[in-house]
């Protein structure tokens, strides 16, 4: 078996990513601005690249880092927050909604770069990340018909007791539009 690792990458052009790509690391950080010549690499390696869309959006980047290429290259994305003096925010809700506008995300994209495939940039995927027997959620499901323009309405990541759960809450009228998978 082969081992992995865990990368936080600090930024662009130093060889960050050719660097986690070698090391078939298991994830790599703020991958905002990576060169196109290294989604190959990154993708063939399996490194699940975390983008940061609420870094742009702070600090008003008149040009915010093409992602939907990343993507579009097959490159397993995932999203977080960001916490620095330039970008000081903790709501994953907002983070998804960025992803759609500056990134040009789908929203089901959007929604399994923040949940699932964050949880493969833990190394979690086995325990959280998706809705399936036998891993944690925290869920409530409301029977009820909102608008049918209303599909999602919040998701959030709180700590309790010292220990950090995911919950969200899906409203919808169709569960068959939301394949994640």
């Amino acid at each position: 078996m082969q081992q992995q690792y865990d990368v936080a990458i600090i930024g662009t052009g130093i060889g960050g990513s050719t660097l986690a790509a070698e090391l078939k690391a298991v994830s790599a950080d703020h991958m905002n601005y990576t060169d196109p010549s290294e989604y190959a690499l990154l993708r063939e390696a399996g490194v699940v690249c975390v983008v940061m869309p609420a870094l742009d959006f702070s600090v008003g980047h008149s040009r915010p880092f093409d992602a939907r290429a990343m993507l579009d290259a097959g490159v397993t994305l995932a999203l977080a927050t960001d916490m620095c003096p330039g970008c000081w925010l903790e709501s994953m809700p907002f983070v998804v909604q960025l992803a759609c506008r500056l990134y040009k995300f789908s929203p089901a994209e959007a929604i399994l770069a923040g949940t699932r495939h964050a949880a493969m940039a833990l190394d979690r995927a086995d325990r959280i990340g998706s809705l399936e027997p036998g891993k944690q959620a925290d869920i409530a499901i409301f029977p009820f018909e909102p608008s049918p323009s209303l599909r999602i309405a919040h998701s959030s990541r709180n700590g309790v007791n010292g220990r950090w759960s995911a919950s969200i809450l899906l409203i919808t009228t169709n569960f068959a539009s939301f394949n994640l998978r």
